[in-house]
């Protein structure tokens, strides 16, 4: 069904989709309610990127992108996701290699 994807790409469902399995045409299936870009900061530094930033009223289950404009993901920033409390989960990916101080103070999935 898929070809020449990343080993490490997921599909990514809405959690009310019914039918799906744990995985879709060979790749992880993800149930997800917020697409990334929506709600996060993103600072990019050369080839790499870091998440600096949610607003506050993101809710739900939040995967962290594997890439931004083409750059891969690497660092979730100092207090980046403060105060989101309404998260229900984070997924990491191991993309990122850093998690900065205070990355998830007062978030709900932490």
């Amino acid at each position: 069904m898929f070809s020449k994807v990343s080993d490490n790409a997921k599909v990514f469902i809405n959690p009310d989709a019914i039918g799906f399995g744990e995985t879709y045409g060979g790749l992880p299936v993800v149930y997800k309610t917020v697409l990334p870009t929506d709600y996060l900061t993103y600072k990019v530094s050369g080839n790499t990127v870091t998440i600096r930033d949610c607003k506050e009223t993101i809710s739900g289950a939040l995967a962290i992108p594997l890439t931004y404009d083409g750059k891969p993901v690497t660092s979730i920033g100092n207090m980046a996701l403060k105060n989101c409390s309404s998260l229900t989960s984070v997924i990491i990916g191991n993309n990122v290699t850093s998690i900065g101080r205070g990355a998830f103070v007062r978030a709900a999935a932490a």
